[in-house]
């Protein structure tokens, strides 16, 4: 027989439902309340309690999607057999026949469950059951009904009951602004929960804020406001037994208490957004809550993202809801942001928390930090996993422990296979690098140039990985001659930095002409992580003879960076966009890049995704660089020209020559630049010299021997490099 209840009685029994995984912090919610937990089900938790306690799980409820109460329970092999039954229910001691209700409907593992029949069938016995006790019929309202009744049925067990609740709890009566991709407010809060945010953290903070979700829940924690405090729309409010006496005096207590933690904390809650329009949103969102005197928005790029000098030095939260497949379409150049994500928690963030939340499991593993746990939740209707954790105090990436290692060699065993003197040079060589590149925080620069004839080849560090490049032997030396002198030199430099061969990548460099100048040797594709200064960049040390990362530039990149702040910046035959990118960290107002090769362009747009850059303000262009300044529209404030010695590429009509067309490539520039403009011309023939013209379009001022880092002494030829300054 089915089991009714009054619902007028004291003590109660409850259902909060939540989503799945999140049932732990449902649980300690209840608990806090004053109410028993009973059972505990995927996404719910059952429990008893007072009518206070319900009403405080809507109040104060951070997690729950619903508070339930349930009235009617039975078994019901189909919906005509479950109409049957609830048609002998007083439904005049749940509702009043002038009140609109409404039919809420779940199931759990029933086959061929049709809901809409089952709600049909249960509003069916509510009317039937109102015309036949007082011959009036109560209307359904799906919009704003008085009353909402919940059926639940799993397996041929049913029950019925109110939603005390009413519409879902994660609506807290602030949002002013929808946000595509934002999160619920309960999913939010659960994070923050999980994350360890409580009101004893000093500092939150939110890199991509987007409508300010995480902010506003974790400002409503630190300083204990009740969740529900701004809504204005219960179910219970439709209930008979509603107590409004009660409620009432509960709103006032949670009122006081978030006055008496407002006068008394200090927390500091800050967040950020590239997109001018998202923070506007967020903003309205914050004053709806009442909160914009406490939190802080503002308009940032990821790229650009630190802890400020004002906040506490006691390490706090950083949180974020970055963009996921599902959001944003360009899912390749995701996997090097969510790359950036891990780099800046490492470099800015050590000793904090942190939580990321992420629909792509590939992708959180990007980040590449050690994290306490993980959630799987959904974020609406798309399954997500939040990795929570802390940022080690010594966390360094994989390249900063094995550079260290390499910088700390000083000793090497005697080996046959081994050559001493060249043992010997490369110690040397390092100990004269090694407090340069540690306070300049380089992870790529060269520690041999054929510094020994015999060795006749350069060694480059790049992080973790050694890079060797053969110069072609003169003719006088036999190929194997020149194989067993390479053979030997490997093997000393594999048992000096004691770095497995994995690591080493092998190369014999030849003086290039036309097309061969960036031809192939193979075809991994795989690109490693190096830094240099702070700058993330990406190289490839298989596939050409260079690797993406001219290391001679290293100080022209770091006068871009220097020169570049609030200027248009243009970077002609720009390679892999490395200038670009220093460009864009100096703070340009916008960088312009351009090269002919799809690969580079493709390369440019990882580099800005590594170092947490959108494209907004950042524009790409794979076209030929001399016909697309004849086209250029608009001008710029400082521009990086590096062009190559010589091209004969199929995409354009005519060869280019560095030394025959420098001038008129220089001469198209000027007409792009603003006034006092500056250009940083560079290039790497031996031999050549600056056209006279040039002189009368700029102030010239040649700057190749300062722009010939510390590592490159032995080659200083290898570019010549010149400030142009509009006149």
């Amino acid at each position: 027989m089915p089991n009714s209840a009054k619902l007028m009685k004291t003590d109660h029994k409850w259902v909060a439902t939540c989503a799945k995984g999140l049932e732990p912090y449902l649980a300690k919610e209840i608990t806090d309340i004053g109410g028993e937990v009973l059972d505990t089900s995927t996404g719910a938790i059952r429990f008893s309690g007072d009518e206070k306690v319900g009403y405080s799980a809507c109040l104060w409820s951070r997690v729950a999607n619903q508070v339930l109460l349930p009235f009617w329970h039975g078994e019901a092999e189909s919906a005509n057999d479950m109409f049957d039954q609830v048609l002998t229910h007083t439904w005049g001691d749940v509702m009043s026949v002038d009140q609109t209700f409404v039919i809420d409907v779940s199931n759990h593992k029933t086959e061929g469950f049709n809901k809409k029949y089952w709600a049909q069938k249960l509003k069916d016995a509510v009317v039937d059951w109102f015309v036949d006790d007082q011959d009036c019929r109560p209307s359904v309202d799906k919009a704003n009904p008085d009353v909402t009744l919940h059926l639940f049925v799993s397996g041929s067990s049913v029950e019925v009951s109110i939603s005390f609740s009413g519409d879902s709890l994660h609506k807290r009566g602030y949002r002013k602004e929808p946000f595509e991709g934002s999160l619920k407010e309960n999913l939010a809060s659960s994070l923050l929960l999980a994350a360890g945010w409580d009101a004893s953290q000093p500092t939150l903070m939110d890199p991509m804020c987007g409508s300010g979700s995480f902010l506003i829940e974790a400002a409503m924690i630190s300083y204990d406001i009740a969740p529900g405090l701004y809504r204005r729309d219960w179910g219970f409010k439709g209930w008979k037994g509603f107590d409004d006496t009660l409620w009432g005096q509960l709103v006032q207590d949670a009122m006081l208490r978030r006055d008496t933690a407002l006068s008394a904390a200090e927390v500091t809650l800050i967040g950020y957004d590239s997109c001018k329009e998202t923070i506007k949103k967020a903003r309205r969102n914050i004053q709806g809550a009442g909160l914009e005197d406490i939190i802080r928005v503002e308009v940032k790029e990821f790229a650009r993202f630190h802890k400020p000098s004002d906040i506490s030095a006691q390490p706090g939260l950083v949180i974020i809801n970055p963009p996921y497949g599902e959001r944003l379409g360009e899912a390749e150049l995701l996997f090097y942001t969510y790359r950036a994500l891990g780099n800046k928690f490492r470099d800015h963030f050590k000793g904090w928390n942190f939580g990321i939340i992420s629909s792509d499991i590939v992708l959180l593993d990007q980040v590449k930090l050690p994290y306490d746990g993980q959630l799987r939740v959904f974020n609406g209707p798309i399954q997500c996993y939040f990795r929570y954790g802390e940022v080690a105090s010594d966390a360094q990436s994989k390249n900063t422990d094995a550079l260290r290692a390499v910088l700390e060699t000083n000793t090497f065993q005697t080996h046959e296979r081994i050559s001493i003197d060249l043992a010997n040079r490369l110690i040397k060589n390092v100990k004269k690098l090694k407090k340069w590149a540690l306070k300049n925080e380089l992870e790529c620069f060269r520690i041999y140039d054929a510094d020994m004839p015999e060795f006749n080849f350069v060694v480059d560090v790049y992080g973790q990985h050694i890079h060797i490049q053969e110069y072609a032997a003169p003719k006088s030396i036999p190929d194997e001659t020149a194989k067993k002198r390479l053979d030997l030199g490997v093997e000393t430099i594999k048992r000096v930095f004691r770095i497995n061969f994995k690591h080493l990548f092998i190369k014999v460099k030849r003086r290039q002409k036309g097309k061969e100048q960036y031809q192939k040797l193979t075809s991994k594709g795989e690109l490693h992580e190096v830094k240099e200064h702070n700058a993330h960049l990406l190289v490839n040390l298989s596939d050409y003879v260079d690797t993406g990362v001219f290391l001679d530039h290293r100080i022209i990149r770091q006068k871009i960076f220097e020169l570049a702040a609030g200027k248009r910046f243009l970077n002609l035959f720009a390679y892999t966009g490395t200038a670009s990118i220093f460009a864009a960290l100096g703070g340009a107002k916008s960088t312009t890049t351009v090269d002919l090769s799809p690969t580079y362009i493709a390369w440019a747009k990882k580099n800005f995704a590594l170092n947490g850059f959108s494209e907004q303000g950042h524009q790409f262009f794979q076209q030929d660089c001399i016909s697309w300044l004849h086209k250029c529209n608009r001008t710029y404030d400082l521009v990086f020209v590096d062009p190559p010695t010589f091209s004969n590429s199929k995409r354009v009509y005519q060869d280019f020559n560095v030394q025959k067309d420098h001038a008129d490539v220089l001469e198209a520039v000027h007409g792009q630049l603003e006034p006092n403009g500056v250009v940083i011309f560079s290039n790497n023939f031996q031999g050549f010299e600056l056209d006279e013209r040039v002189g009368k379009l700029f102030s010239v001022k040649n700057i190749s021997k300062p722009s010939i880092p510390l590592d490159f002494g032995r080659r200083p030829k290898i570019h010549q490099c010149w400030m142009l300054t509009r006149l």
